[in-house]
């Protein structure tokens, strides 16, 4: 690729105790991102009069969908009862059968005849 660096030349193996290896692995999700987004998407337990965002966002999509946005409903159906399988059809060239090509790059010498 036009721009790319080669780093083959500069590679380096990895070696025991090599300060490059991550030994703490991926780092975590941020661990309250789920009690945020609990409290920003939910409801006040408090005042069952206020609206949920989630429930908000929800209620705005369902209006789209029914003022004829296409995205909307589709995003709605796909949600609520899966997007539907799409077929896939194999076939060769012209519809016909798919050609199978075997290539041995390397075979096994056969073994010596044992004396009985």
């Amino acid at each position: 690729m036009a721009g790319r660096k080669d780093i083959s030349k500069d590679a380096v193996p990895f070696t025991k105790n090599d300060p490059r290896i991550n030994r703490n692995g991926r780092p975590k999700k941020l661990p309250e991102i789920d009690a945020l987004l609990a409290d920003v998407l939910g409801g006040d337990p408090e005042d069952p009069e206020k609206i949920s965002e989630a429930k908000q966002v929800l209620l705005a999509m369902l209006k789209a969908a029914k003022e004829g946005n296409v995205q909307a409903q589709t995003a709605i159906l796909d949600r609520a009862y899966g997007k539907p399988k799409q077929a896939l059809e194999h076939s060769g060239r012209d519809g016909g059968e798919i050609q199978v090509k075997k290539t041995v790059i390397w075979e096994l010498p056969p073994e010596p005849e044992k004396p009985e």
